[in-house]
């Protein structure tokens, strides 16, 4: 094995330990139930009785292929099992990444190793990895195109992975997004600048092929089982819900007290930085890749990764600029061949694959050694079990928000779960200003003739019905607090 691909072996193996998590993500569970529940009964076009105050409001099932696969892997493997083929699912975006980028194996490794550390916040057994995954193929597609490693037809397949994408997630938006700052950016290029670099860009031919398989994936994006709801729930609902924004973590921006963030902060700023010292044309396409993902990663969060996948290839491609015409360019690009190795030589660069692999292994099934611990500490585990042992599951039960779908899973219909789209702003609203006790908490608890209210210890709710004359602390364990209204215990 040569020292390259000793070195990319490595970089994916890397990859796939930093991807191994235990699946602790809140929204899971409602995910396996939904896919439990469509392989048994269909897509449903309404709220099953998963909430019992939005039962029958129209919903729409945006992830019903995602949620049938992460249903059918969990049956299979159990959370250990959908932990490492997420993980592995993670590997194959970033390794897309990696040979979408210009300066391989050293340059792209560096930027897809500082894209993968950016985004490992947001990083889990989810279906917004598919956004990351099917990103990247888009991606990795247009720009082999662009550097002649892939013919002109290949835009063709784009539309494919568009029809796959709109049936996995609602983010498939941003696969036509892609395309569409591609073709305006590529675009812009010829018709203010006239003629571009040989492989600096998209050939005008090209750019023509890539607006039509841009139209053809906003038409093909309405095969799917809610047709044209997909777009308005793509663009009218996570676009423009004020509640999600303000109420999920991982909608509001960035926080940089939390040090991870400024792995990202570092990244934007050097995309700038690599750029101005480059001697490659900065392009329409970068400035608007960088502009717009930036702008939308400081606003919230959850698009960090959304940057990351747009920046890595660009950051490559100028970093590696920095360098043209010097004596480090022709390695650093991949041109310089590669010295001899000696067997011997080759034989302990697989030797040390061999031990980061069986390392990277052992780091796998060490990080799910104490996954019980993990999943009691985050999930009302022992509450449910004590609901259902004395009979109290059937109650009409005011719950946490992050663990309504855990609810749902154990076969309780929750008040409200991660769902947001569903509920809505308003329903949103009202729930936080009891949960934050605000003025007249208690009555949207009179309102549904809440029975029990299961929250987490030490919140804010927890805290006022801890004082309150109307409410009975009725269980307590490391991390829940039950109440009954003191009518029932009297």
């Amino acid at each position: 094995m040569s020292t390259r691909r000793l070195f990319i072996a490595l970089l994916f193996v890397a990859f796939y330990a930093f991807s191994i998590r235990v699946p602790l993500d809140p929204d899971m569970w409602w995910h396996l139930e939904t896919g439990k529940y469509i392989i048994e009964n269909g897509i449903p076009y309404q709220d099953p009785p998963f909430s019992y105050t939005m039962e029958g409001k129209e919903w729409i099932t945006h992830e019903w292929l995602t949620d049938i696969m992460m249903y059918w892997i969990y049956d299979s493997m159990g959370l250990l099992g959908l932990g490492f083929i997420f993980a592995l699912f993670i590997t194959i975006s970033f390794a897309l990444l990696f040979y979408a980028s210009e300066g391989q194996p050293y340059i792209a490794g560096l930027m897809t190793f500082w894209g993968i550390a950016s985004s490992l916040p947001f990083l889990n057994s989810r279906p917004q990895m598919f956004n990351i995954l099917w990103g990247a193929l888009v991606i990795y597609i247009v720009e082999k195109v662009k550097r002649k490693e892939l013919g002109s037809l290949w835009l063709w397949s784009i539309p494919l992975i568009i029809l796959i994408w709109v049936n996995m997630h609602g983010g498939f938006l941003l696969g036509i997004v892609i395309m569409g700052v591609y073709v305006v950016g590529d675009g812009a290029q010829w018709l203010l600048q006239g003629a571009r670099e040989e492989g600096e860009g998209l050939t005008w031919e090209q750019v023509k092929i890539l607006t039509l398989a841009t139209i053809a994936s906003f038409f093909i994006a309405l095969v799917n089982p809610h047709t044209y709801q997909m777009w308005t729930y793509a663009i009218a609902t996570t676009l423009t819900s004020e509640a999600m924004q303000e109420v999920i973590s991982e909608w509001q921006s960035p926080n940089f007290h939390f040090g991870y963030f400024w792995i990202f902060g570092f990244m934007f700023f050097a995309s700038w930085l690599f750029a101005t010292y480059s001697k490659r044309r900065f392009s329409w396409t970068d400035a608007l890749f960088i502009i717009g993902t930036g702008y939308a990663s400081f606003q919230s969060q959850r698009n960090i990764p959304l940057f990351v996948l747009v920046a890595v290839p660009i950051m490559s491609k100028h970093l590696l600029g920095i360098f043209q015409g010097t004596s480090y360019y022709k390695i650093l690009s991949g041109e310089q061949a590669e010295r001899y190795l000696s067997p011997q030589m080759k034989l302990v660069n697989w030797v040390v694959l061999l031990a980061m692999i069986a390392g990277a292994t052992a780091y796998g099934f060490d990080e799910f050694g104490d996954m019980q611990e993990q999943l009691d500490s985050s999930f009302p585990i022992a509450s449910i079990d004590y609901l259902e042992a004395e009979g109290l599951a059937d109650k009409r039960i005011y719950n946490e928000y992050a663990w309504g779908g855990y609810f749902i899973w154990r076969g309780i219909p929750s008040f409200i779960d991660g769902r947001a789209d569903l509920f809505g702003d308003e329903f949103i609203y009202l729930y936080m200003g009891t949960y934050n006790g605000g003025p007249n908490w208690e009555q949207l608890l009179n309102d549904y003739d809440i029975e029990l209210i299961l929250i987490r210890k030490n919140s804010p709710l927890s805290v006022l019905l801890q004082t309150s004359p109307n409410w009975e602390l009725l269980y307590e364990d490391h991390n829940t607090h039950i109440f009954e209204p003191q009518s029932l215990t009297k």
